[in-house]
């Protein structure tokens, strides 16, 4: 599996379950979960246009 550099956390990481913006930032699956009771993000972190 491939790696890419999360644009929330600045940690290379897996590109599994993580997800990009309509911008192409990288969300981490560890940022997108974020430990939320409500589930995972919908959101990107930097620019706020939904993830993909």
């Amino acid at each position: 599996m491939a790696d890419r550099i999360c644009d929330a956390c600045g940690k290379r990481k897996k590109l599994e379950g993580g997800k990009t913006c309509d911008k192409g930032h990288f969300i981490c699956y560890s940022c997108r979960d974020g430990g939320s009771l409500f589930g995972a993000r919908t959101k990107c972190l930097l620019c706020k246009t939904k993830l993909k």
